[in-house]
């Protein structure tokens, strides 16, 4: 089955492009890219990563990389409930505490940690096929 990596990430975009189907939105914030990995779950997506992977909180970065298995025909019950409950609580945490600001060194580090934990992802999936 087809990976499809859903990100606003352009860290990720750029050092994975070629190798991986990606859906990448620059405008989407980070309880947008959780919709658009609950949309597509709806359609038969089955979720590869933790939509919470890492220890960087909804609020505390603006990048999210969300890995999918495509082409199913099915609902995965699994995957929707982690995804309901992950934008159900990232939907909470950003009505709380918003979205800090954050400057350009911030931004960088915010990206490549959001690209990192992909590329582990991936690379841990890769050693098990």
């Amino acid at each position: 089955m087809p990976v499809l990596v859903v990100t606003n990430n352009p860290m990720v975009v750029q050092k994975l492009s070629g190798r991986f189907e990606l859906f990448f939105d620059a405008g989407m914030d980070y309880e947008a890219v959780l919709k658009y990995v609950r949309d597509r779950v709806h359609k038969g997506a089955k979720l590869l990563s933790h939509p919470l992977s890492g220890s960087v909180k909804p609020g505390q970065t603006p990048y999210k990389t969300v890995l999918l298995e495509e082409g199913g025909n099915t609902l995965d019950q699994a995957s929707l409930q982690i995804i309901e409950d992950t934008l159900g609580m990232a939907v909470k945490m950003l009505a709380a505490n918003g979205t800090a600001g954050i400057g350009e060194q911030a931004d960088n580090d915010f990206k490549l940690i959001d690209y990192d934990l992909a590329k582990n992802a991936l690379d841990q999936m890769m050693q098990h096929k």
